[in-house]
C-alpha cells in the first residue's frame, strides 16, 4: 500500500515538471547563436519539486487524505474477507451435500463481489487522486504565473531528484516558493 503513495506522486511530479516549463507568458524571439555570452543576461532560477511536494501544505493534505482513504479501503476489504473466511470455516461442520453446495456457491459469489468491490474502491481512489493531482498542478501553475509577473524571470526550471547535473544553489527559489504557496493556501474543511 505504501507503494501506491510513491506511484501516485510520480504523476504529480511529472505534471509539475511540465507546469514549470510554461512559466513565462511572453514569447521572446529567438535567434540562432552558439555564443555563451548571448545568454549571460537571462534570469534563470529553479525550484526543487521534491522539496515542494514534501513541504507544500496542499500536497501534504492530498497525501494525508489519500493515505486515510487507502486505510479505510483496506479496513473495509479486510472485514469482508474475514466474513468470507468465517463462512468457509463453517463448511467444515457436518451438513448435507446440498447445503454444502449452496454455501459454497454463496461463498464464491461473495468472493466475486469482494473482488468487484476492491476494483471499484481502488478505481475511485485513483480517480480522486488524479483529480487532486490536477488541482495541485493547477495551483502551482497559477502561482508560478503570478509569481513570475512580479519577478520577471526568463526561465523557472524544475529540479527533480537528480535531473540536473549542476545548479548554482543561489538560483534555488524553492524556499520562497514553498513559503508563498503555503501562505496563500487555505485548507478546505
Amino acid at each position: 500500500m505504501k507503494n501506491i503513495k510513491k506511484i501516485l506522486f510520480i504523476p504529480a511530479a511529472l505534471f509539475m515538471l511540465l507546469a514549470f516549463t510554461q512559466c513565462r507568458e511572453e514569447v521572446r524571439p529567438t535567434a540562432p547563436t552558439t555564443s555563451i555570452d548571448s545568454i549571460k543576461g537571462l534570469r534563470i532560477v529553479y525550484v526543487n519539486i521534491d522539496s515542494l511536494v514534501l513541504r507544500y501544505n496542499f500536497a501534504i493534505d492530498i497525501n494525508t487524505d489519500l493515505i486515510r482513504k487507502e486505510q479505510n479501503i483496506t479496513t473495509r476489504l479486510e472485514k469482508e474477507k474475514r466474513q468470507i473466511e468465517s463462512l468457509k470455516a463453517s463448511l467444515v461442520t457436518t451438513i448435507s451435500p446440498q447445503e454444502f453446495l449452496r454455501r459454497q456457491i454463496s461463498i464464491q459469489e461473495k468472493e466475486t463481489e469482494l473482488a468487484k468491490l476492491r476494483n471499484r474502491l481502488y478505481a475511485d481512489l485513483k480517480k480522486n487522486d488524479d483529480m487532486k493531482n490536477r488541482e495541485l498542478r493547477d495551483s502551482i501553475n497559477n502561482f508560478i504565473k503570478e509569481y513570475n509577473k512580479k519577478k520577471g524571470y526568463d526561465y523557472i526550471l524544475t529540479k527533480i531528484d537528480d535531473n540536473m547535473l549542476f545548479a548554482n544553489k543561489s538560483l534555488d527559489i524553492t524556499e520562497e516558493v514553498i513559503n508563498e504557496l503555503n501562505n496563500r493556501y487555505k485548507p478546505q474543511k
